[in-house]
Formats: structure tokens, sequence, C-alpha cells
């Protein structure tokens, strides 16, 4: 049989009281913190270096833009570029490629990073490193430059 005294029921209540409140009170306080303040994937912004564009703009590199984008990117983005490709998702179609609107202060190291390592959150524009190089992408970036002449 356990006797207990009254100093020890006053020791545990007080431990419970000094110990165990805090800590529940700090993780209500943090789950209350996660459900308001958590944020979207739309909201995080991806850092990246933005790239120069290695390749001149010519004929050459246009050319090859253009077979490479036929290729790859036609599926989704169309034989203009206007987004109206058979391969496009329904609930998200592809940007239209050649509206000024669309890439007006775009710079081609923005363009080059979206084909390489896709466009996140969901990736409807998946990453294409490893598929294709990244001298047929800065042609493919050349390219769209000059849909957009």
């Amino acid at each position: 049989m356990i006797i207990c005294r009254p100093t020890t029921l006053l020791f545990r209540r007080f431990w419970m009281r000094s110990h165990f409140s805090p800590f529940l009170v700090t993780n209500i306080l943090l789950v209350i913190l996660w459900f308001t303040t958590s944020t979207s994937a739309n909201e995080i912004e991806i850092v990246q270096d933005i790239p120069e564009n290695p390749v001149a703009m010519s004929d050459e590199s246009v050319a090859g833009g253009l077979k490479i984008y036929v290729r790859f990117c036609r599926a989704c983005h169309g034989t203009g570029g206007v987004g109206d490709g058979p391969g496009a998702p329904p609930d998200v179609p592809p940007p239209n490629l050649v509206d000024a609107e669309c890439y007006e202060g775009c710079l081609d190291g923005e363009v080059f990073n979206a084909i390489r390592n896709g466009v996140p959150p969901d990736y409807y524009m998946e990453p294409w490193e490893g598929r294709i190089t990244d001298e047929d992408i800065w042609n493919i970036v050349n390219y769209l430059n000059s849909l957009k002449e």
C-alpha cells in the first residue's frame, strides 16, 4: 500500500502545472500557427540563377530551335506557339508563346530555366534537362524570340 503525503501531492500538482501545462500550451500554439500561416506552393518563390544566353541569335540557331521545338514542344504549345497543342492538359492550357504580354520583360535565362527545370509547383511544364541539351534549349529560346519579332 502506498501512502501519499500531502507534500507529494502538492509536488505532483506543481510539477504538472509547471512542466506539462507549458508544454501543452506551446504545442497548441504551434499547431495554431501551422494552420494560420501555412503557405501554398504557389506563394513560394524559387530563386534560380538567371543565365545569360550564350548562343547568338542567328538563322542557324533559329532553325535548330524550330527543329527541336517541333519535336518536343509542339504537342502542348501548338504549331504556332499559341498554346493550342493536342497534348496540352485540358485544365491548364500552356501559355501563348507569341503573345507579347506573356513574355514582356521576360529574360532569355528565365525561359531557359523554365524549359530546363520545369515550372513549379505542379510541373505541368515538365523539366527537359537531360532530354534536350543546353545548347538546343538556347536555340529554342532564340526561336521563341524570333516568333515575337
